[in-house]
């Protein structure tokens, strides 16, 4: 999860191609306005497969990031990005960072 010393957390979602979902993330940083450093601070990921994806995906379409939920602590913030992969992954959304 990316942040630092903030009082708000944002859950949100990017997709890549025709509207699907493929990544469910957590940040500090509002995500329709910070776009740009979002991509980027996933564009170096520790996480290879990560990192090689969303290189990938941006080298083919500009992805659509939006926000899923806002939450006021980071523990609230690390339940809620475990419960929206969930959840997505119910719906039969296969997230590349949902861990099995």
């Amino acid at each position: 999860m990316e942040t630092q010393n903030s009082s708000v957390y944002y859950i949100y979602g990017i997709c890549s191609n025709n509207c699907q979902l493929d990544f469910i993330g957590c940040s500090d940083k509002q995500p329709e306005e910070n776009k740009e450093a979002i991509f980027c601070a996933l564009a170096t990921e520790e996480n290879a497969h990560i990192k090689r994806w969303i290189t990938d995906v941006r080298d083919k379409v500009e992805p659509d990031i939006f926000e899923i939920e806002k939450l006021v602590t980071k523990t609230e913030a690390e339940e809620a990005l475990g419960f929206w992969r969930d959840y997505w992954h119910f719906l039969g959304v296969q997230l590349i960072n949902r861990r099995n």
